[in-house]
């Protein structure tokens, strides 16, 4: 069982690392696609605090705000990530983003992403984001792109805080900020 659930684990690990270090723009996927698969396998490295049993066998995606990561997401129901099954929602202003595991705020015009913070405050919420400072707003992941590839930066003390323990292995694909003995911020 041990090794199955290792080999597992190194699965997700080399499709994160394929997603993360692919182009964003390639012929075959678009930039939203990879986000929404950068966004299911990032479930695959976090671990959350002990849930009701009535959510452990599912990871809730949701998207604050339209944005096509939605779309993209919603192809991915049902897949499975360490046996979880993938449950994307799209998360309009009155829903309370606490409801999700993982909780995607896209860059908007309206620039909703620290309201969407606080009311996730609290919460174990892996919070992604694509805005400059997200993290330094408080997010826990920001996607960035770098030479038209998506990458990674973690806020390792907002994850602390929202009581989610990330992977060593997804930590040395990101850039680390917010503390902590790998911060290069």
């Amino acid at each position: 069982m041990a090794i199955l659930t290792r080999a597992r684990a190194i699965a997700a690990l080399g499709a994160l690392v394929v997603v993360v270090h692919a182009p964003a723009r390639s012929a075959s996927l678009t930039e939203a696609q990879v986000k929404a698969g950068v966004l299911c396998n990032l479930a695959a490295f976090v671990e959350w605090p002990a849930e009701p049993p009535a959510r452990t066998g599912v990871v809730v995606i949701g998207v604050a705000g339209p944005d096509p990561v939605f779309d993209a997401l919603a192809r991915a129901r049902g897949r499975t990530v360490n046996g979880r099954s993938i449950v994307p929602r799209d998360l309009g202003p009155g829903d309370d983003p606490r409801d999700c595991h993982i909780l995607f705020i896209p860059q908007s015009p309206q620039n909703m992403t620290s309201a969407v913070l606080v009311r996730a405050q609290g919460a174990p919420v892996l919070t992604v984001g694509e805005e400059d400072d997200f993290t330094r707003k408080g997010g826990v992941v920001r996607l960035l792109m770098v030479d038209g590839r998506v990458r990674l930066e973690v806020n390792v003390a907002a994850a602390s805080r929202a009581d989610l323990r990330i992977s060593s292995k997804m930590l040395s694909l990101a850039r680390i900020v917010g503390g902590g003995p790998h911060a290069k911020d």
